[in-house]
C-alpha cells in the first residue's frame, strides 16, 4: 500500500527507504514552489548525514515523477523524491495530510522507527518553511528512541 514510485521511475515502498535507525519521511506540497525547493535541497544535504546514523529521508508530494527528475536533474539532488501522483495522494491521505482542496499534501515530517511506529511530526501551514535544524530534531528524537 505505501509503495511510491521514485524520480527514477522506480516502485520504492517506505519500509525498503528505511534504514535501520528508520526513517525521516517530509511531505511538501509542491516540486517547484520556492520554499520546497529550499527545504528539500537542506534536506539533500543532510540526508548524507543521518544515513551516517542510520536513517533514511525521504520527500513525498503529488507532484509526477517527471516533475520531480526534472527538479532533482536541475538542482543536483539524489535523495529519493516520491510521486504520490496516482492514485492522487494515497500516501499522503494515509498519513492524513492530504489538502483535498489544494490536491497536494501539507508541509509535514515525520520520524518513523524501524518498527513503523511514528516518533516525531512536524506540521507547518502553508508559505512556513521548515528548517534543516527542526528535521534534526526529528532524527534526534528517532535515535533516541531506538536507545530506549
Amino acid at each position: 500500500m505505501l509503495d511510491l514510485r521514485d524520480q527514477h521511475g522506480l516502485a520504492r515502498s517506505l519500509a525498503g527507504l528505511s534504514g535501520p535507525g528508520g526513517l525521516l519521511l517530509v511531505f511538501v506540497p509542491f516540486a517547484f514552489s520556492p520554499i520546497c525547493s529550499d527545504e528539500v535541497g537542506s534536506l539533500d544535504e543532510l540526508a548524507p548525514a543521518v544515513a551516517d546514523d542510520g536513517v533514511g529521508v525521504a520527500v513525498v508530494s503529488c507532484d509526477s515523477t517527471f516533475v520531480w527528475r526534472a527538479q532533482a536533474d536541475a538542482r543536483g539532488w539524489s535523495l529519493p523524491l516520491l510521486s504520490d501522483f496516482w492514485p492522487h495522494g494515497a500516501v499522503s491521505g494515509a498519513y492524513g495530510v492530504l489538502d483535498p482542496a489544494r490536491g497536494a499534501p501539507r508541509r509535514s515530517s515525520y520520524a518513523i522507527d524501524p518498527g513503523g511506529t511514528v516518533r516525531w511530526s512536524l506540521h507547518h501551514g502553508v508559505g512556513r518553511p521548515r528548517s534543516v535544524e527542526q528535521h534534526r530534531e526529528g532524527v534526534a528524537a528517532l535515535l533516541a528512541s531506538g536507545s530506549s
